[in-house]
């Protein structure tokens, strides 16, 4: 009896002395980083290439020699930052926000007996995602020094995407700019390691990748040439295949009404992705 009363009291004491340690373990710690980025680009990317080609082939149709290659907006960079929670030394739970963002322009030259010219198609695509992610720490090396760091999460993105198509030839031009905003939930992963240089400050090497990709994009088109003319159209950004005599061409537009004509097919509201990888550098401070 006298020996589980000895037990019994230590187990007491041990439960009242846990919230004290737990107390004691808890802490805050902020991170910022940046470094280079891959997005897919989905449907952005897809319809600006479609439009590329159809006005190559269009060209060339006419008898004009064209020389050019659609390169796709992938590359880009990412920054950002998280404040985490640490509850323990191993697992933390973190709210944080970032930027990531990629744009390119492509140009097709023409050139025939009837002229000269040349054909671009700027396409751009940019986020900013609210995060809320778990980390977990583990300790390497037999030390404090290093921590690799496994992380996972929810975001919820704040994006734009856009396409610029400008046709240049004689001295005149035309352009058409899209220009839209959307906004969608995507998910984040990654593994870093954490270098401690003092006891509340360090680096952090990490390599991640999301997943976000959604439609429901609304914006502008402009249109404008060199006479001084400005169309502008509101409404949904709709991805389409055209289909004319030769090809079928994926294609985007800003339309307030569902587009339909000849040899219009596969409408459908165009889903921007932002899916991808990254690979960045920063800092951490605890607190």
């Amino acid at each position: 009896m006298k020996r589980i009363a000895t037990l019994t009291l230590a187990a007491a004491l041990a439960a009242l002395s846990f919230p004290a340690a737990a107390e004691a373990q808890f802490g805050v710690k902020a991170r910022v980083y940046g470094g280079m980025s891959l997005l897919s680009g989905g449907d952005l990317n897809k319809g600006a290439e479609g439009m590329f080609n159809f006005y190559d082939a269009y060209f060339r149709a006419l008898g004009f020699a064209t020389r050019g290659e659609f390169t796709p907006a992938q590359a880009g960079f990412n920054l950002g930052g998280d404040l985490i929670f640490q509850f323990n030394p191993s697992i933390g739970l973190g709210l944080g926000a970032g930027y990531t963002s990629a744009a390119l322009t492509s140009v097709d030259e023409f050139q025939g007996a009837g002229g000269s010219g040349a054909i671009s198609h700027r396409v751009r695509s940019a986020a900013l995602p609210l995060r809320l992610s778990f980390f977990y720490f583990l300790p390497v090396a037999g030390g404090e020094k290093y921590n690799v760091v496994f992380h996972a999460g929810l975001g919820y993105y704040l994006s734009r995407a856009g396409h610029t198509f400008r046709l240049e030839s004689g001295g005149s031009w035309l352009e058409q700019d899209l220009d839209c905003s959307g906004k969608g939930l995507g998910f984040h992963g990654g593994i870093g390691l954490e270098i401690a240089l003092s006891g509340n400050m360090g680096l952090i090497l990490e390599a991640g990748g999301r997943y976000a990709a959604f439609a429901g994009f609304e914006g502008d088109k402009t249109v404008r040439n060199s006479l001084g003319a400005i169309v502008a159209t509101r409404g949904k950004l709709y991805y389409f295949e055209f289909s004319p005599t030769g090809g079928t061409f994926p294609q985007l537009d800003v339309s307030d009404t569902e587009i339909a004509g000849p040899g219009i097919g596969s409408l459908r509201e165009a889903e921007v992705q932002f899916t991808g990888l990254s690979v960045t550098i920063g800092v951490f401070l605890r607190f």
